[in-house]
């Protein structure tokens, strides 16, 4: 009988102990959540007989346009802004740049380096664009990345982080641009032909 009462007594201390540590883990993650804060296209710009459109096919529907979201260190988020060029345009060059709003240099480093961007995108350090390498026809979908991981580094951060993220897309239709490449012969900018 005094085994089987030592034996509950210890259990219920353990299940205590438990529920303390769970709720001090708790207090700590929630010193933990960042804000994602979601504008879509801040801006775009066409060269040309171009038009596109810039759309989720598959990413998480976890916001839209304007609204917060919480997210934690380490999370991954399904997402991938693709670019369609529509029907009845010429043959275009693209370039997005990302637009952060909210961090430091050093942080936009760090979820830079978290973006899963596609092959194909190369990105120029000196304008902060990202070329596509190829001309884009009509009716064509190009996706920019596929998924967006916060960093794991920011875990020790003892305050809550909240940022945006907007694209900012242009399309330039090759006959109306002359195409600069870098030393690797990959397309790093353009520049209007007068």
């Amino acid at each position: 009988m005094k085994k089987e009462l030592r034996h509950r007594r210890r259990k219920k201390a353990e299940r205590q102990a438990f529920g303390i540590l769970a709720g001090i883990l708790l207090v700590f993650m929630g010193s933990l959540l960042v804000y994602l804060k979601g504008q879509g296209v801040e801006e775009t710009e066409c060269i040309g007989n171009v038009d596109f459109s810039l759309w989720e096919p598959l990413g998480d529907k976890l916001y839209e346009s304007g609204s917060t979201i919480q997210v934690v260190p380490g999370q991954r988020l399904a997402k991938d802004p693709t670019v369609r060029l529509k029907d009845h345009s010429a043959v275009a060059y693209l370039r997005i740049k990302i637009l952060l709003g909210g961090l430091s240099g050093k942080m936009r480093e760090e979820l830079e380096q978290g973006l899963s961007v596609k092959n194909g995108w190369i990105k120029n350090l000196k304008d902060g664009y990202y070329y596509y390498q190829y001309p884009v026809k009509e009716g064509e979908e190009v996706c920019f990345f596929d998924t967006l991981t916060v960093p794991e580094c920011w875990r020790k951060s003892q305050k809550e982080i909240c940022f945006c993220m907007e694209l900012k897309v242009e399309a330039a239709q090759t006959t109306w641009v002359e195409v600069q490449r870098d030393n690797n012969q990959k397309i790093s900018g353009w520049t209007k032909i007068s």
